[in-house]
């Protein structure tokens, strides 16, 4: 009998559970390729901080909302397997293994509690895990087998009393205690009666007369069967819940044992706030029950659920034998079946009047009724509806194709359906005074006036193409707003016009027009914000620069309230001002409406129903401090309160916990003003090069609706030794004698260098006396006269005559280079070569001589001393070519050479050399000239230091080692220009 009505009670169940459902859960799924290290998860636990925690058969990860970090790593991997675990006020966490040991968790490290070990032993003799633990305020640990109870009392170590009692003989009793509010479970049964395999349906409860007799039950269980292990009590308020088998049993206060029977063996449940049971089953999947213990939903097929969990923020999260893990962040964000509805898309949704539509791209229409889809067109022909309006008391859907009337719940239709003249594709629709509507194609617009038959072009009052693509409008008084893909226009008859209070929407496409409850007008665009045009024609534009979530604004909505919502790339918010927006749904929006206390949205091809007033509160946000790094090492935080002065590099990492909701930003300051708070996105702050001295850092959330209680780290900097005041007092005063001594130190070499230039200067005028009576000595000018005298005897007056002009200019130009420091090298060259004329009139021409430059070099441009040259040449005349006599031709060659900033001007002769026996005819000893012009070389380098100035001699010999000539090279700078001389 009971078998019967089990499967009567299951038809009915499900056949509940086919009808009901309309509407699904939205679940992330989380597998190895996001970070997990397996697949495999069993036990789901989130600690106080909230993080969570996943135990799967290959270690134990910890999850922050963000990444996957496997914990309890120093377990080695056949002790890795975590059956259990409890974690206690104070955020301690102790957990048990397959093998059945107790461990401790600290840092995210397992350490095993010593003093369990015969527990741990007892439990292995009879191959039975630890499916409970607890540990109460004293510390004494209970734990629940599948054979067994234990409580190990805390007493220099652990001493392990039995929880079980020896039961009647023909029955197995189960205990379900209250430890601290805490419901626990522990199995007595009979010796005669472990040969009893008999599966049994048959429970009977009463409450054990002890210290708290209220709280404290005892179950009867006939004909158990002792493979078969009631397990996972749990108290949801008043109602205590257990597993049994394929069996979810309900313990009422004082009310008989309700027995929810499912057609797999169930593996775990939970309840969450909307007082809805989530129970998982072996390869059967996960149910939705509601509060009646109905199936309203199922969820993953035939996959083996092994733990379900409900986190601090209303999130559902499933584990699974081998797909990972799943999570839903909103129950209250409801998905109407994908594939029934909406495969093929969804077209719209529109708030008209009171009531709610949705259309997908078959062309079938449906209204909300009851938090239902009710269809009140089905085409099914991907007509592909574009919108719908109200026509009197009935409604026009209109696709690309045809317009169609309908009415709702089977009224018969008052109105008359309008038609469109042939070729006209209509893509917006308004409805004007009377039966008149007005039509827009992507570029042209057509006015119904009648409402019955089609019109001719002819009888059309406006016809034409518009210089626009059109993608929404709107009637603002006698207005027709016009929104394109190049800004908001007028249609002035046949024509759009864009009058001056609209020339800022020039360039945005606007994808939607709305009107507010105040008669304002919001232009929705794509890319450039949102647009608000008053009704005194006032425009303001707001975008994500002044505080708008996105500039893709897709569509927004208004309430009564004064509340809207805005539909965006980025999700969907809500708002009333403005300036604080609430993030009610993560990803694309196209259109939402809110209507009887529920948003209904379209997001891709999903239409999306949340309520309200159960939405995740945001207040559940965790916020901890991860880490401190200091130069990079992490660092404990108690270790950097004093700091040395080079541990200045600070990083604090912080995890801010939201699986359900958008992040909040986190807000800063670091020398404790209260006033200078920093807003940031990075969860990581870094500071580095910190000076000495005392710092506090508060950190905090930038969020008003969020209750947190921020950190506050105090440390301090120290300084270094030279630091220090006495370091710097003494620092100072070295400082200041150096500075002293330097400076007397320079004083003394400008000074030496001023006399030095003063000195130099003075050689210098003494040396252009010394060089001009060098050059022009008495005995020259003897011969020159003599020779004039001899050619005027002579009668060669023509040769006498030209002999003294030359000797004239030569002498002029001698008196006129006295007073110059510096003389062009044009003018050097024109007075040598007078010179050098001179002796060959003087020699009857017994040499020649040549003076060879490169073309490209301005000669006028480079200057060089007055009368450089004229001692080496007469030098080389005289004491290297005359000797020659009639052994050869003598020749003389000035070359000129410049290579960056140098000057080389080389003296060549073919005479008779240096070294020569015969003194008297040789030019070994150098003329007194030759001594004054090397001098001169050296005082040239006293004015920049670089001794460039030099006077270099080089005898030339043939093979045979015989003197065939001499080579003189002047080196000069080749900027001389720059020195004042």
């Amino acid at each position: 009998m009971m078998c019967k009505l089990r499967c009567v009670f299951l038809i009915a169940f499900l056949s509940i559970y086919f009808s009901a459902i309309t509407q699904n859960l939205k679940f992330d799924n989380y597998t190895s390729k996001d970070g997990l290290v397996s697949d495999e998860v069993y036990k789901i636990f989130q600690d106080r901080k909230g993080y969570m925690w996943f135990f799967t058969n290959y270690g134990t990860m910890k999850y922050n909302g963000k990444k996957f970090e496997q914990v309890l790593k120093n377990l080695p991997f056949k002790e890795s397997f975590i059956y259990s675990y409890f974690e206690n006020d104070k955020g301690q966490i102790w957990i048990a293994n397959s093998n059945a040991k107790i461990y401790e968790v600290r840092n995210d490290s397992a350490f095993i509690v010593k003093g369990t070990e015969d527990v741990t032993e007892l439990l292995n003799l009879k191959a039975s895990e630890i499916s409970a633990l607890y540990v109460d305020k004293e510390l004494n640990i209970y734990v629940s087998s599948k054979y067994n109870g234990y409580k190990l009392v805390k007493n220099k170590g652990y001493k392990a009393l039995s929880l079980s009692k020896q039961p009647d003989a023909d029955s197995v009793f189960v205990y379900a205690l209250d430890i601290e509010g805490h419901i626990f479970n522990s199995i007595s049964y009979s010796f005669r009666n472990q040969l009893n395999y008999l599966k049994t349906d048959s429970f009977t409860f009463r409450y054990i007369n002890e210290a708290k007799p209220s709280e404290t039950y005892k179950l009867k269980f006939a004909g158990w069967n002792r493979s078969l292990t009631p397990i996972y009590f749990k108290r949801f308020k008043n109602d205590i819940f257990f597993l049994y088998y394929d069996k979810l049993l309900r313990i009422q206060p004082r009310r008989a044992i309700k027995v929810i029977p499912f057609q797999s063996f169930v593996l775990n449940y939970t309840q969450d706030k909307n007082d809805h049971l989530w129970v998982g089953v072996l390869n059967g999947g996960l149910y939705e029950l509601d509060k009646n213990d109905s199936i309203v939903n199922h969820y993953f097929g035939n996959e083996t659920i092994n733990h379900v969990f409900v986190d601090s923020q209303d999130g559902l999260w499933v584990s699974t034998e081998g797909s990972g893990i799943f999570h839903c962040g909103n129950l209250q964000e409801l998905h109407f079946k994908d594939s029934e509805i909406f495969d093929c898309g969804i077209s719209f949704i529109k708030k008209i009047d009171d009531r709610l539509f949705i259309a997908t791209r078959r062309g079938n229409i449906y209204m909300i009724e009851n938090d239902r889809l009710i269809s009140i067109e089905e085409k099914n022909d991907n007509k592909g509806l574009l919108d719908i309006i109200k026509y009197h008391s009935d409604y026009i859907v209109y696709s690309r194709k045809q317009l169609d009337l309908i009415q709702i719940k089977d009224k018969p239709a008052v109105s008359k359906l309008p038609t469109i003249m042939p070729g006209f594709l209509p893509l917006h629709m308004l409805k004007l005074k009377g039966d008149t509507l007005l039509c827009f194609s992507r570029n042209r617009f057509l006015i119904i006036n009648n409402g019955v038959e089609s019109i001719r072009n002819n009888e059309m009052n406006g016809n034409g193409y518009l210089d626009r693509r059109i993608f929404s409008c709107a009637v603002r008084n006698t207005e027709k707003l016009v929104g394109t893909n190049d800004g908001v226009y007028l249609l002035n008859k046949t024509t759009l016009i864009q009058s001056g209070f609209l020339f800022q929407t020039s360039g945005c496409k606007i994808v939607n027009i709305t009107e507010d409850n105040a008669g304002n007008f919001w232009f929705c665009t794509e890319g450039y914000g949102l647009f608000k045009l008053f009704s005194s024609n006032k425009l303001i534009h707001y975008t994500s620069t002044n505080g708008l979530p996105s500039d893709i604004v897709n569509n927004i909505s208004f309430e009564k309230d004064g509340r809207m919502l805005l539909s965006t790339n980025q999700g969907l918010f809500e708002s009333r001002n403005l300036e604080k927006w609430t993030k009610m749904y993560n990803g694309q929006v196209r259109s939402a409406y809110e209507y009887h206390g529920k948003i209904y949205l379209t997001a891709e091809n999903k239409f999306v129903a949340i309520d309200k007033s159960k939405l995740a509160n945001n207040s559940t946000v965790h916020f901890n401090l991860a880490s401190v790094s200091l130069n990079g090492v992490k660092t404990p935080l108690k270790k950097i309160l004093l700091l040395e002065h080079d541990q200045n590099n600070l990083t604090f990492d912080f995890d801010l916990i939201s699986f359900s909701s958008a992040v909040p930003d986190i807000i800063y300051n670091l020398k404790g003003d209260k006033n200078n708070w920093i807003r940031t996105t990075d969860q990581s702050l870094v500071f580095q090069n910190l000076s000495p001295g005392e710092y506090v850092l508060t950190v905090g959330i930038a969020s008003t609706k969020i209750k947190f209680k921020p950190f506050v780290i105090p440390f301090t900097i120290g300084k270094a030794f030279w630091q220090t005041s006495w370091f710097i007092a003494l620092y100072i005063l070295v400082g200041m004698s150096i500075v002293i001594l330097i400076g007397w130190r320079v004083f003394k070499f400008y000074k030496a260098r001023e006399r030095k230039k003063s000195e130099v200067q003075q050689q210098i005028s003494e040396y252009k006396l010394i060089a001009l009576k060098a050059q022009i000595n008495p005995h020259f000018m003897s011969n020159c006269l003599t020779a004039i005298q001899h050619l005027i005897f002579n009668n060669k007056v023509d040769e006498a005559n030209e002999y003294l002009a030359k000797f004239s200019l030569l002498v002029r130009q001698v008196l006129n280079f006295s007073s110059k420091p510096l003389v062009s090298l044009r003018e050097e060259l024109e007075i040598v070569s007078i010179n050098i004329e001179l002796e060959q009139l003087r020699f009857e021409n017994k040499f020649s001589y040549h003076i060879h430059y490169d073309k490209s070099l301005d000669v006028q441009s480079v200057f060089v001393p007055p009368l450089i040259l004229q001692p080496i040449v007469e030098n080389a005349i005289w004491h290297g070519l005359l000797p020659l006599k009639k052994t050869r031709k003598g020749e003389l060659n000035i070359t000129i050479h410049v290579s960056i900033d140098i000057l080389s001007i080389v003296i060549e002769d073919n005479g008779v050399g240096r070294k020569i026996m015969d003194r008297e005819i040789g030019n070994l000893k150098e003329s007194k000239g030759i001594d004054i012009t090397k001098q001169r070389l050296v005082n040239l380098n006293g004015y920049d230091n670089k001794d460039i100035a030099n006077l270099i001699y080089d005898d030339l010999i043939d093979s045979a080692g015989v003197a065939i000539g001499t080579k003189v090279t002047v080196v000069l700078p080749l900027n001389l220009k720059k020195y004042s001389l």
